[in-house]
């Protein structure tokens, strides 16, 4: 018996080093963690922010697609994601198939594709890659367009209105909407 507890606590040694290693290389890969936007932030993006059926959602670094998915099913709107962490994609694939949407996900990374179709666009980032964001959006997206930043703003740009998470700590996450 004791050969056979063994044996189980190598493989799950090892199970456990593969998956640090994978975490560490998607890391070193996205900079990004894969961390889920709360459901009730979803909802108070709703309902600060007009999203019309005849409207194309982007969502950078959308991990399992969440967020595209209710945006999708509440308004009708074209929603479309970039990701490129190998675990968070296939999540969204699931996702996607389990909650019968027509959101699109590309296995890509988002600085290297054309972002100006969105006239709306969603991004649950970190602090180092918010500059370059916001330079790729300026260029980018057209006038009229609406970028939502969770989390983190584009320091170099003025929000047009600044949402607390939870009203009652001042120190909750905030919701930046800014209008190009």
């Amino acid at each position: 018996m004791s050969l056979l507890f063994a044996l189980i606590v190598l493989f799950l040694t090892i199970l456990f080093a593969i998956l640090v290693i994978y975490i560490l290389i998607v890391l070193l890969k996205t900079k990004v963690p894969f961390v889920r936007t709360p459901e009730r932030v979803i909802n108070q993006v709703l309902q600060e922010i007009t999203i019309k059926p005849t409207d194309t959602v982007y969502d950078l670094g959308c991990g399992n697609a969440r967020f595209l998915i209710t945006v999708e099913k509440k308004t009708g709107a074209r929603t479309i994601g970039y990701e490129i962490s190998p675990w968070a994609y296939f999540l969204s694939q699931v996702n996607i198939r389990l909650r019968k949407a027509k959101t699109i996900v590309h296995y890509k990374n988002f600085y290297k594709a054309d972002l100006s179709p969105a006239n709306v666009v969603f991004c649950f980032l970190i602090n180092s890659v918010m500059p370059k964001v916001g330079k790729q959006l300026e260029r980018q997206l057209q006038p009229g367009s609406t970028v939502i930043c969770f989390g983190f703003a584009i320091k170099a740009w003025q929000p047009a209105k600044i949402i607390l998470t939870k009203p009652d700590n001042p120190r909750s996450s905030k919701i930046y909407i800014y209008q190009r």
